[in-house]
Parts: C-alpha cells; structure tokens; sequence
C-alpha cells in the first residue's frame, strides 16, 4: 500500500464534518424561516434553538474533540512514511466509526451504541498513537 492513501480517510473526515455543518446551516435557515426562534435570541442563547438542531449541533463538537487527535497521528505516520496497512486500516476503521456515531448520535441517539461506537473509534487512535510510538523508538536500544 502506499504511504499516501492515509491521506483519504482523513478526506473523508474532514467532509464528514463539512457535511454537519451544511445540515447545521439549513436547519438553523429553515427554523429562523419558518420563525420558530427570535434570531436575537438564538445570536446569544444556543439553547433557545430547537432540540433537534442542538443534537446536530452537539455532533459537530465530537468532530473537534477525538477527530483531531485522528488528524495528528495520520499525518505524523504520513510524515515518517508509517502509513502502512495496518495504520491505514486504524484511520479507516476511524472513519467509519465516526459516520456510524454521527448517524446514531444525529438520528435515535441511543446512548449505549453511541457509546460503543465511540469506544472502538477511540481504540483505533490509540492503535494509531502506539504505531506512531512503535516507529519512533521501536528501533532505538537502550
């Protein structure tokens, strides 16, 4: 495999994140059209808008909490041309968790699910922090 094909998960996270913000933005457009919130309310009460768009809303923060870490691991194994199949298969398996956890956390928002899909995403990035460990002191005697 080659070394730059890490860089399409992180692609594909970054769109998954793009695309919460374009549902946030017509939404939040269709709520104030629709008056269902005073725009001065909601320009300095986040709550006042409906619950549905602070459960989007909420999604987007998880895509700045664990994702970043994600984005510094695949980036820095890119760098030391690490990026090999099993990094690449720990940022996809990444990935794929997160689109399951935004679908679970945007949608019926059962908990436990969330839950245990944001565990196996938060293994995978550890994984990735252990490879990253493995390649730089992995060779190195004491």
């Amino acid at each position: 495999m080659r070394n730059n094909w890490i860089l399409f998960p992180i692609v594909v996270q970054v769109f998954l994140a793009l695309e919460a913000y374009f549902s946030l933005s017509w939404l939040r457009y269709r709520s104030l059209k629709k008056r269902e919130v005073e725009a001065r309310r909601v320009a300095v009460d986040s709550e006042a808008w409906p619950e549905r768009i602070r459960q989007v809303n909420n999604n987007i923060r998880n895509q700045f909490e664990v994702p970043v870490m994600f984005y510094v691991l695949a980036i820095v194994l890119w760098q030391m041309n690490a990026a090999g199949p099993l990094a690449q298969t720990l940022a996809w398996g990444f990935v794929l968790s997160r689109i399951v956890h935004t679908f679970i956390h945007t949608g019926r928002n059962h908990i436990p699910m969330r839950f245990f899909v944001f565990m196996v995403g938060l293994l995978m990035v550890a994984g990735m922090a252990l490879l990253v460990l493995k390649e730089s002191f992995g060779g190195m005697t004491p």
